[in-house]
């Protein structure tokens, strides 16, 4: 399965448990790899321990810094321990470009100033007096 984060970011992941057991299943936690073409950890990070509840999907967030990764697929692993055992899972992540903020506050005050301005010269033109003259 595949994974898309933004550019640039610190990138919440969602990890999926289920539980195929009768009984609740304590400390489970997962760890997320990410690696380069040559199969080096780029990137790694651990979740909250949590418990899972008898035939349920649970969902563990996780945080993973991609800050200074460029665009494009990476290969990675997550790995889910529970009562002493390990499964682990592969997984296609992608860095995508982050879309362009419209109203980001540099740009809220850009349109303010604008509007301003319009509306000064809207009233100065409305309140001088057409056809007189202001002489020194």
């Amino acid at each position: 399965t595949g994974t898309n984060v933004l550019q640039d970011q610190i990138a919440k992941i969602r990890i999926e448990i289920e539980s195929k057991w009768n009984s609740i299943i304590d400390d489970v936690y997962a760890e997320l790899f990410v690696y380069d073409e040559r199969g080096e950890v780029l990137r790694s990070t651990k979740t909250i321990i949590v418990s899972v509840e008898p035939w349920q999907i649970s969902v563990i967030p996780v945080y993973l810094y991609v800050r200074c990764l460029a665009l494009g697929d990476y290969p990675g692993k997550v790995r889910v321990f529970y009562n002493a055992k390990m499964t682990e899972k592969d997984f296609s992540l992608s860095i995508i470009k982050s879309p362009k903020e419209i109203l980001t506050l540099t740009n809220i005050l850009v349109v303010f100033i604008v509007l301003l301005i319009l509306l000064l010269l809207l009233s100065f033109f409305k309140w001088r007096k057409p056809g007189k003259k202001h002489e020194p």
